[in-house]
This record gives structure tokens, C-alpha cells and sequence, in this order.
């Protein structure tokens, strides 16, 4: 039984009186299709599992280089067993990763020098995500949950806006609902919402502010001094209004009464 087979073009088959590639070896038909000539140096064929073992010494480690006449090691896959430590990337001065998926189509990029790109080929920061759409009223999200549901996750994001672009810029939520829910909102002009997503003012809170210890204060800074005037909590019962500018007033409001002074908080 022929077991190898040399063609007249120089192809070696193993397995097959046919190779496809400059060494074809088959275990089984794994259906009909011609292979990429780009990559049909050596075929692994079988319509079953198959695949490539390099095996070394526990202490030593397997590699797969990618060389050209310009980088003897341009990119390498490697793993090592006593460190159990597997790596895989560009070994050049200005190398760069990328993933892809879908259709040859890039969706992750890591530069030469560490920077990370989701949806960009050109990140600026350790970690940029974009979404690459031009279109308003577009997000993009970083999401952080602990299940596949809304239920469980808590979302950062940039939200473009509309064509005004009033309502564009940051925003969290800890429904896991996108851009829909935008619990928290720092607008481009840095207005600051929370649990409204359009704030007019530096600070707009849509609902209650609720100050916990005695001590704790709302302040107000004037001009020429800093945090002067405000509301502090004295006590477990009372509240005090006050103005530390010049002669200080003030008023303390409490369960039954409220008492005005001058001169002193």
C-alpha cells in the first residue's frame, strides 16, 4: 500500500497520491475545497480532529517563529511548561498585535508601545475603546458585570448626542441598559447630572441630597473666601445656616424652632 508519494512538481503527499502543498499530510478526507495558496507550504488534513504537537522537556520551551531576510524573529509563538507561561507576539522594535474576527475584519490593536485599541488602529491611551460609527446619538461602552444580564452590570460610556451635541459627553449607569440609562452625565461644558442626563447647572440632582454625620456641610465660596457660607449639620436634631463673611450670621433651625444670631456661628 502506497503510504508517500513525491510529484513530479516537487509536492510531497503522506497519505495522499495528491498533495496540495509542498508537504500534504492526510489521516482522512476532510471534504472538498482548495486551499489558500498563500499557506499551503504544509497541509494538515482529517475530517476528524487534527492538529500539530511541538513537544520539548518540561524546562525548555516550544516555539513557532515568522522570520523575513529583514528579522531573523519577527513574531513568535512560544510556551514554556516549568513557567507555564504561553506568549505570542512581535519581537521588532515597532511591532504591533492585532485580533481579528468576522470577516478579516480588525477589532483589537496593541502598539509598539503597550497602547490598546478597541474599534480604533490608532489608540492614544493604554486602553482606548471608539466606536467607529460617524452617526449622533451613538455610544461607546465599557461594561463590567458579574452575569450575562442588565441585572448584574454597571456601564461607563461616552455618548456622542445629538446633532446639537448639548447632551454630549460621559456617563455611568448601574442598570447595564447602555445609553439609555444615564444615571450619571458630565457634560462637555462640565455640568454635572445626576439621575438626569441634561443638567443646566454645574450640579444638577434630580431628587434629594442627603448629608449622614454631624459636621458635614454644603459650602458655598464667595469671593475672597472659600467655603464661607453654607449648611452644616450641628447636632442630631438641628441645622445651621451660616455666613462666615464680616459679622457671621446664621440661623439654627431644629425640631420646633428656628433661632436667628449675629456675630457668631
Amino acid at each position: 500500500t502506497e503510504k508517500m508519494r513525491i510529484t513530479r512538481d516537487g509536492n510531497v503527499g503522506i497519505g495522499t497520491p495528491t498533495p496540495q502543498g509542498k508537504l500534504h499530510v492526510k489521516s482522512a478526507n476532510a471534504g472538498s475545497f482548495v486551499y489558500d495558496t498563500s499557506a499551503d507550504d504544509l497541509i494538515v488534513e482529517s475530517n476528524a480532529n487534527g492538529g500539530i504537537t511541538i513537544a520539548t522537556a518540561a524546562a525548555n520551551t516550544s516555539r513557532i517563529i515568522f522570520a523575513s531576510p529583514d528579522d531573523a524573529t519577527g513574531s513568535e509563538i512560544l510556551f514554556n511548561q516549568a513557567s507555564t507561561l504561553m506568549k505570542l507576539g512581535t519581537t521588532t522594535t515597532n511591532g504591533i498585535l492585532a485580533l481579528q474576527s468576522g470577516n478579516g475584519s480588525e477589532r483589537m490593536r496593541i502598539t509598539s508601545t503597550g497602547n490598546v485599541g478597541i474599534g480604533t488602529t490608532t489608540p492614544v491611551a493604554k486602553l482606548h475603546v471608539q466606536n467607529p460609527s460617524n452617526s449622533y446619538n451613538q455610544s461607546s461602552i465599557i461594561r463590567m458585570g458579574t452575569e450575562n444580564t442588565n441585572n448584574f452590570a454597571a456601564e461607563i460610556g461616552f455618548f456622542r448626542g445629538t446633532s446639537s451635541e448639548v447632551d454630549r459627553g460621559l456617563f455611568l449607569n448601574a442598570t447595564g441598559s447602555g445609553q439609555s440609562s444615564q444615571q450619571v452625565k458630565l457634560l462637555l461644558n462640565g455640568n454635572v447630572g445626576i439621575a438626569t442626563d441634561t443638567p443646566s447647572d454645574r450640579l444638577t440632582v434630580n431628587g434629594n441630597i442627603q448629608l449622614t454625620a454631624v459636621g458635614n456641610a454644603v459650602s458655598f465660596a464667595t469671593s475672597g473666601a472659600a467655603a464661607s457660607n453654607g449648611v452644616r449639620t450641628v447636632n442630631s436634631f438641628e441645622t445651621v445656616i451660616y455666613n462666615g463673611r464680616g459679622s457671621a450670621g446664621f440661623a439654627v433651625v431644629g425640631n420646633s424652632d428656628i433661632r436667628l444670631g449675629f456675630g457668631t456661628a
